[in-house]
């Protein structure tokens, strides 16, 4: 409420902050703002892991059905890779071709957010599976990729020099 004090015969009227109560409320919100990001972070990381355990489960569900199908076979695996990307060693049986659709209806579940943060920035297919594995690869990459399906390659991009 604005208060009043005569100055000679004027009276002039004060109201507002002064500079130190605003500093003083800054500093306050600056203090709980430092308290607050990292459980901030701690939740978003907790959010992700939890998505890539979902993933992780819909994978092996989609295996699991597809092994019900075909009398308890689960879907050929058969390159290098530790990885279900399309390469050119599987062929026409590539775990993608077989699962993809069917059994696999959205291909996202083959990307955890976290790994897609940290492996994405090398190996673009973990971060988009419509990505091959780098700018100079075309046979090796996500589920959504256009990599043809090659029965014999002379070099893949994760064999040793």
């Amino acid at each position: 409420m604005p208060t009043s004090r005569k100055i000679g015969t004027i009276a002039a009227a004060t109201s507002g902050f002064t500079l130190i109560e605003l500093l003083v409320v800054v500093a306050i919100i600056a203090i709980l703002a430092s308290l607050l990001l990292p459980a901030m972070a701690r939740a978003k990381y907790t959010g992700s892991k939890s998505q890539c355990i979902s993933n992780l489960r819909q994978q092996y569900l989609s295996q699991i059905m597809y092994a019900d199908d075909f009398r308890g076979k689960f879907p050929v695996h058969t390159d290098v890779s530790p990885d279900y990307h399309r390469t050119p060693a599987t062929g026409n049986q590539s775990i993608v071709n077989v699962m993809r659709k069917s059994y696999v209806a959205n291909s996202w579940i083959t990307i955890c957010p976290i790994t897609a943060r940290s492996f994405g920035r090398v190996w673009l297919n973990y971060a988009n599976p419509a990505s091959f594995a780098d700018a100079n690869t075309k046979d090796y990459g996500g589920w959504d990729t256009t990599a043809r399906a090659f029965q014999a390659a002379s070099h893949h991009p994760w064999d040793p020099e």
